[in-house]
């Protein structure tokens, strides 16, 4: 049975869920077991940018297709809430939008009082998330 046991189960291989396995997983003396209830989301609709329209219009394999409960401040109405299921979670689906924000935004929340949250703070995450294209430079992982 010990080789079947795990430190540590990560339930949804979306964003967070990849992130917090592979920052668990660093350490190798920790078992991570990572569970994700869709594919590996090969699709050419999830790779390209302009797939977002398709994956998000209906419940299929790449999305859970959600609704919401009757929203009493919408005459009853329900939501539709497109949600991924596969590696990357609704990132996969959400034509891959991604932005991390000014950094006078985060200049401003260390001015607030959020220690930790200042640019010079952050960008080290934001660099480390990122395998960019171009190469990595001062800016970007």
């Amino acid at each position: 049975m010990a080789e079947s046991a795990f430190d540590f189960i990560v339930i949804g291989a979306g964003s967070a869920g990849s992130v917090l396995a592979a920052r668990l997983s660093e350490d190798p003396q920790t078992r991570v077991l990572l569970l994700e209830a869709g594919g590996p989301n090969t699709s050419v609709l999830v790779r390209m940018p302009a797939g977002v329209g398709t994956l998000i219009k209906q419940k299929s394999k790449h999305n859970w297709g959600f609704w919401s409960e009757p929203e009493p401040h919408m005459d009853n109405r329900r939501m539709w809430h497109p949600r991924g299921r596969g590696l990357g979670g609704s990132s996969a689906i959400n034509g891959m939008v991604y932005v991390r924000g000014h950094a006078r935004d985060y200049d401003q929340w260390r001015q607030m009082g959020l220690e930790g949250w200042s640019w010079a703070d952050v960008l080290p995450y934001f660099r480390k998330a990122e395998d960019n294209c171009d190469g990595a430079d001062a800016f970007h992982g």
